[in-house]
């Protein structure tokens, strides 16, 4: 089965080959290879197709369904999957996607295929430039019948990517804790400096994320977005001060950061369902 809407720029490249005779008993085979710049509209939607995919996401953002769970293909992130399963793939993000992809198949791919998956389809971020050079010698030239010696250059390059995917993603489970004491570290941080205004890029370069991973990784561990959690801060800090002071609502709310008291009053009732004024009463009844 295939289905897909190839909205490409005219500068993206698709290259296809064809291997030599000799070149059959080869560990790798590519078939294709391109750099395409996907437009919003993109996708991909396929199965039974007997051959290897890697995707390496070099702007904008993409997502993958395959197995029952949607992934995000984050810049400088990759992905190894089997084509024979189903899956579906397309552009996430308003900016487009721009990635670099091979097929390939051969008698070596199963082994690599375990090894780099083996607790799931792994989404694997790409510190090694190796990589990603590996990909652009393969978008060299021309497709069309390869020679054996382009067909030997092709089995190093797949070799490489292989080998850097199952090295980046034990590096990667490896860091996970780090990860999380990461996140940690921008929860305090939050907590310390909700009275100003906190952007995502700023919380994401301060740990060398991109604001889509740091995201997804804050999210993971607290279950709320760095805005949400960000206005949850002040709003418990509101809450405090509404019990324990004289403070009328408008200096609390500029107290805790809101640059309006009408801001203040549409976001407090966004969490507690009562405005400022209605939490107060209610609070002071209680005591009462």
């Amino acid at each position: 089965m295939l289905k897909y809407n190839l909205d490409i720029t005219d500068t993206s490249k698709w290259l296809m080959f064809t291997s030599p005779p000799g070149a059959k008993g080869l560990p790798f085979q590519v078939t294709e290879a391109g750099y395409f710049i996907a437009g919003k509209d993109y996708y991909t939607e396929r199965s039974g197709k007997k051959i290897y995919h890697v995707v390496y996401t070099t702007g904008g953002e993409g997502i993958l369904h395959i197995r029952n769970k949607a992934l995000p293909l984050y810049k400088n992130h990759a992905v190894f999957f089997n084509c024979d399963e189903y899956h579906m793939y397309k552009t996430n993000s308003d900016e487009g996607w721009d990635y670099k992809w091979i097929h390939f198949d051969g008698p070596s791919c199963g082994e690599y295929f375990s090894v780099i998956n083996r607790d799931g389809i792994a989404i694997i971020p790409i510190e090694d430039p190796s990589f990603e050079a590996s990909i652009d010698r393969l978008l060299e030239g021309e497709g069309g019948v390869l020679d054996i010696q382009r067909s030997l250059l092709h089995v190093h390059c797949v070799e490489n990517i292989l080998f850097t995917l199952a090295k980046s993603g034990q590096m990667a489970a490896a860091g996970q804790n780090e990860k999380l004491y990461d996140m940690r570290r921008a929860i305090a941080y939050i907590q310390n400096n909700y009275r100003r205004d906190i952007s995502l890029d700023e919380l994401a370069d301060m740990h060398f994320l991109s604001k889509y991973h740091f995201l997804r990784q804050f999210k993971r561990l607290t279950g709320l977005t760095p805005h949400e959690y960000f206005m949850h801060c002040r709003i418990c800090e509101a809450k405090y001060l509404l019990k324990t002071s004289d403070k009328t609502v408008s200096e609390i709310g500029f107290e805790v950061g809101f640059a309006s008291a009408g801001s203040f009053t549409k976001n407090f009732k966004k969490i507690n369902a009562v405005t400022p004024n209605q939490y107060r009463l209610s609070e002071v009844s209680q005591i009462r």
